[in-house]
């Protein structure tokens, strides 16, 4: 479960992220992406893939029908 923090809006409507998640770096998690290893360098395909089955197994329902093409 993501851990909860609080930001502040400011009279502009503007959000302050506390410093904490601020100073975060967006590789942390890297980690925690399998991503599948073929003998040879990973496309764009192969990434938005292993996200969308990341994604499928985590929260089980796909996230997005854009790669699906038009419905009839």
């Amino acid at each position: 479960m993501p851990e909860k923090m609080r930001a502040t809006i400011i009279s502009k409507g503007q959000i302050t992220p506390p410093a904490a998640l601020r100073r975060r770096s967006i590789f942390e998690r890297l980690d925690e992406l399998k991503l599948p290893y073929f003998g040879r360098p990973l496309t764009q395909e192969d990434i938005d893939e292993s996200i969308a089955a990341a994604m499928l197994e985590k929260h089980g329902k796909k996230l997005s029908n854009r790669d699906e093409g038009p419905s009839a």
